[in-house]
């Protein structure tokens, strides 16, 4: 701010110094994605959110904001939903096809397109907001590999997606 830099790093309240991604919501908050823990800074105060406060995992990759303020967390152990603070963890046991969330893409029909270690898997965003609500036990999700036109299985988490301005998904 106004040309000084301020650090952050486990010193000062960072849960880790090995940063996977930062993230600016539309209040503001900037979201550090850690390989131990979400970070959300503050002006100078730092909160991190780990399983115990309801994410599914504590290895974050990626921090994705919906049209409605909605927070999708990226994960080692699936996706996590932050909504009105209440934070809710979905994984493999509620029916993701595979805990390793990389990336969150949202196209306009709205669906999620999950980049991961085994491809890249597709679900409805609402199944998964009635899932997160408990309004219903089930996901329908479809997984596209190598056989389905991927170069490889295997995406990469060290690298942010991006849909181009035609909508194209353009995925590490």
């Amino acid at each position: 701010k106004d040309g000084v830099f301020t650090e952050f790093t486990i010193n000062n309240g960072l849960s880790s110094n090995r940063i996977h991604s930062i993230f600016e919501d539309r209040q503001g908050t900037i979201w550090v994605s850690t390989e131990d823990g979400l970070n959300k800074i503050k002006g100078n105060n730092i909160e991190t959110l780990y399983i115990e406060n309801g994410l599914s995992g504590n290895v974050i990759f990626k921090i994705y904001e919906d049209n409605e303020g909605v927070i999708w967390v990226g994960t080692s152990g699936g996706i996590s939903r932050i909504k009105n603070g209440k934070i809710d963890g979905i994984g493999r046991k509620e029916g993701l096809l595979i805990n390793s969330v990389f990336d969150i893409l949202e196209d306009k029909n709205g669906y999620f397109w999950i980049p991961n270690n085994q491809g890249i898997y597709r679900i409805n965003k609402e199944e998964l907001n009635q899932l997160a609500d408990g309004k219903t036990l089930e996901l329908d999700a479809v997984m596209y590999k190598k056989g389905d036109g991927m170069k490889v299985n295997a995406c990469t988490a060290n690298a942010r997606s991006l849909i181009s301005a035609k909508g194209e998904f353009w995925i590490p």
